[in-house]
């Protein structure tokens, strides 16, 4: 096995290790960079009849292995990005949703309260002290607090 083979096979490790299967790496491999008009293009293999001869330069596998390690870093780049990301993204949704459990107890909390304050009051209305004074103690619901003794036992001059 040569060094260039060694490459090769070194390059196709890492991409698997990236999350590339198979099938995507054999795409890649069968691809090539062509300059067209000034700009450097990659086209699959079988579409490189596409272009003049005398403008295709078709990149050595060196080359190939240069720009397959500089995508390996980027793409390693991005995911080591997007992993930070995704993980301050779950923290952040952790202590919403503690938050949110917190209010829920809370607000749980409040209602019983209040359902007890309720209970509370309901009790002390039918429990309360009764005046006498004030309760109607005849068929005709009059109250003592109701009748005057001035009016029964009036002595006056009219």
């Amino acid at each position: 096995m040569n060094d260039t083979d060694y490459k090769n096979y070194r390059a196709e490790q890492i991409l698997s290790q990236c999350g590339l299967n198979q099938d995507s790496i054999n795409s890649i491999k069968s691809t090539s960079v062509v300059t067209h008009n000034g700009s450097q293009h990659v086209i699959h293999n079988s579409q490189s009849h596409l272009f003049d001869k005398k403008d295709v330069n078709t990149v050595d596998m060196s080359n190939a292995n240069e720009l397959l390690a500089v995508h390996q870093q980027q793409f390693s780049r991005f995911k080591q990005y997007a992993d930070t990301r995704i993980m301050r993204l779950e923290s952040q949704m952790s202590q919403v949703m503690e938050q949110l459990k917190t209010a829920t107890d809370i607000i749980q909390t409040l209602r019983s309260n209040s359902q007890a304050a309720n209970n509370r009051a309901q009790l002390e209305q039918n429990n309360a002290p009764r005046d006498p004074v004030k309760e109607a103690i005849d068929r005709n619901r009059v109250a003592p607090a109701d009748v005057c003794i001035e009016k029964m036992f009036y002595f006056g001059n009219t």
